[in-house]
């Protein structure tokens, strides 16, 4: 998956695989003739029960969206870094004292292995509202990814997560020129 609309297409359709699979093991698993071809003699098939399909698909579906904040935060995440290093590549030309080559140098090291946080942290003048909403998703992210340990962040779904990465790409992608905000004045 390399663009957000292709990781929320693979959510759209796990979820909707997972819900097919428990439907039928609750409403058609007994009408099927299992001892029947082509049924019969599939090893994939053979020791299967309504119980254990249901079980899974259930099992399956109560983790998916915590497993999809983080695949949708992962394909932000490269985007962004991979959009941010191109535009340093491009002002980088330019440049000529050795000093300011060394400092280019190390910020690529940053965003290419760094924290994200401080990936997004250059932003935040131009909309520091919009980068917070996507920093909860980034710890929501992080919660996961270490396995739900500590106190949980606050709750983040896929379509908080899609919605607000969708937001903020463009922002990173094209970043205006003057420092004025792109948010409303409160």
């Amino acid at each position: 998956m390399n663009t957000l609309e292709d990781a929320w297409r693979w959510y759209g359709d796990a979820r909707a695989s997972l819900r097919r699979l428990e439907r039928i093991g609750e409403k058609w698993w007994d009408h099927v003739p299992w001892g029947q071809a082509p049924w019969k003699g599939d090893r994939r098939f053979v020791d299967l029960s309504k119980e254990s399909v249901i079980e899974s698909a259930v099992n399956a579906r109560e983790h998916l969206d915590d497993v999809a904040v983080v695949v949708l935060f992962s394909v932000f995440e490269a985007t962004v870094r991979e959009v941010v290093l191109d535009q340093i590549a491009r002002e980088e030309g330019a440049v000529r004292h050795r000093s300011i080559i060394d400092a280019i140098e190390k910020a690529k090291g940053r965003v290419r292995e760094g924290s994200f946080f401080a990936v997004l942290e250059p932003f935040k003048p131009i909309a520091v509202t919009l980068i917070e909403e996507v920093n909860q998703v980034r710890r929501f992210r992080n919660w996961v990814s270490h396995g739900k340990r500590g106190r949980k962040p606050a709750d983040v779904t896929p379509e908080i997560a899609y919605e607000r990465l969708g937001r903020c790409l463009p922002l990173l992608v094209s970043p205006p020129n003057d420092e004025t905000s792109t948010e409303p004045s409160p």
